[in-house]
């Protein structure tokens, strides 16, 4: 995954299942729409299964549920949301991680290690 300057991400924040999955929730906007990633980056040594249930949520309509996917050891992969015209400002995500069939809110992972 690369990004450039239309990203605006969140930190990274742990999973509860284990300390060695990182996920991250950012917005791109390219000035005329936005649409919101939800970023899981896998350091553990194992793979790990990402769960159909997995999903990004949106203030602006963009909700969308991610594949399932088994994400290897070292590797980073994005769940991409919907792209929404005409929503330039004031857009808000929030993203719903599950892995190996345990699910936490990025925004339960931020206020847990923050």
């Amino acid at each position: 995954m690369s990004t450039n300057a239309n990203w605006h991400c969140g930190n990274y924040y742990w999973h509860k299942l284990s300390r060695n999955v990182n996920f991250k929730v950012c917005l791109v906007s390219n000035g005329h729409a936005t649409q919101a990633v939800m970023v899981v980056q896998n350091k553990a040594s194992v793979s790990v299964r990402i769960n159909g249930e997995s999903q990004i949520t949106t203030n602006f309509g963009g909700d969308q549920g991610c594949q399932e996917h088994v994400l290897e050891a070292g590797q980073t992969r994005g769940c991409y949301g919907p792209t929404v015209e005409g929503v330039t400002t004031g857009a808000g995500a929030d993203g719903w991680l599950r892995v190996n069939y345990v699910g936490e809110r990025w925004s339960e992972a931020m206020a847990r290690q923050t």
